[in-house]
């Protein structure tokens, strides 16, 4: 594995009107220099958890009712000025939804009731026709059309029961297509990156599986056949324990490897990668910038990733400002371009 020898710097645009970012897809450059870019929220605002010595982990939902989105903006490098062009709220909540997540409660502890379809979206990417999403709760894959309505919803094996299905209206709608294995994810450690072109969509774990010896899993999801048709396994730096997101460009795969602390002695770096071509399965990296070195180290979550010929571009997500249960004005969603 080779090293760069220098990071270059980063130039940051704060997001002061956008909150909760969790992945990135860059559309264009308009004719005014603007660079637009779509993202999107997770489920929304929540405060820390809470270990119920009688009900286990809970989670307060601070808006029980929000529907996560997707956010299209513009960031003019030379004026600095950050526009929000269009959102698309999508008809899904943000609640957990069975058993193996957490109880989701209100601020004051009161239960709320699970909801099958809910979710927890972490990443974007379009193909052109479909805008496709990866999420943690099952973990799963959701298709959308352009305008956001909800398609097709790829989980595990035997996430749901038929009886399940059926009183839900998902027969039709839900695909229990996925590798049975994928149940087995840490909880809220499901499908944290996603990639696609106009044939594949590839889906990553945040984190490696018990057992797993420090590989993650990465889908190759046929997009025309919708089927799992590959199954590869991507190494994780011993200092890390967590992907932030995945982008393809090309046939070259980018991912942030972080560990979830922020300053300057943070791990929050960018691999790149070919799927290999042999039996080995067993992805090979190279390190291509550190971000803490290039100057992005505030952000304990770095969860958005794009690039194109000239840029890398990521973006943090703030968790709404919320820091325990508290709401921090400091913690700010901020986008990064850094020049290759």
């Amino acid at each position: 594995m080779s090293y760069p020898s220098k990071s270059p710097r980063v130039a940051l645009y704060p997001l002061n009107d956008l909150e909760g970012l969790s992945g990135l897809h860059f559309e264009k450059k308009n004719d005014n220099g603007e660079l637009v870019f779509w993202s999107h929220t997770d489920r929304g605002p929540n405060a820390a958890e809470i270990i119920d010595p009688k009900w286990g982990q809970k989670r307060p939902f601070l808006m029980p009712d929000f529907r996560p989105y997707w956010v299209q903006f513009s960031v003019n490098p030379k004026t600095r000025q950050v526009k929000i062009l269009k959102k698309i709220e999508l008809s899904l909540t943000g609640l957990p939804n069975t058993m193996a997540d957490e109880l989701p409660v209100t601020p004051s502890g009161k239960f709320l009731k699970r909801d099958l379809m809910g979710v927890d979206p972490e990443a974007i990417c379009f193909d052109g026709k479909h805008v496709w999403m990866g999420e943690e709760y099952r973990p799963s894959i959701l298709k959308f059309d352009l305008e956001g309505k909800l398609l097709k919803r790829f989980v595990p094996e035997n996430s749901f029961t038929n009886e399940e299905m059926a009183r839900s209206g998902l027969t039709g709608i839900v695909s229990q297509i996925l590798p049975k294995e994928l149940k087995n994810r840490r909880m809220n450690r499901g499908f944290e990156g996603l990639a696609c072109n106009d044939k594949k969509v590839y889906p990553i774990l945040q984190s490696p599986l018990p057992g797993a010896n420090h590989e993650v899993i990465l889908l190759e999801f046929d997009s025309r056949d919708e089927k799992v048709s590959q199954v590869y396994f991507y190494p994780l730096e011993l200092k890390a324990d967590k992907i932030g997101d995945l982008t393809l460009l090309g046939d070259k795969f980018f991912v942030i490897e972080q560990n979830g602390s922020v300053g300057p002695e943070s791990l929050h770096q960018v691999f790149a990668f070919r799927l290999p071509q042999s039996t080995d399965k067993r992805i090979q990296k190279q390190l291509t910038i550190d971000l803490v070195k290039a100057g992005y180290h505030f952000a304990d979550k770095v969860e958005g990733l794009t690039v194109t010929k000239e840029n890398l571009i990521i973006v943090n997500d703030n968790d709404f400002g919320i820091e325990g249960d508290q709401v921090n004005l400091l913690r700010k969603t901020v986008i990064g371009i850094i020049e290759l």
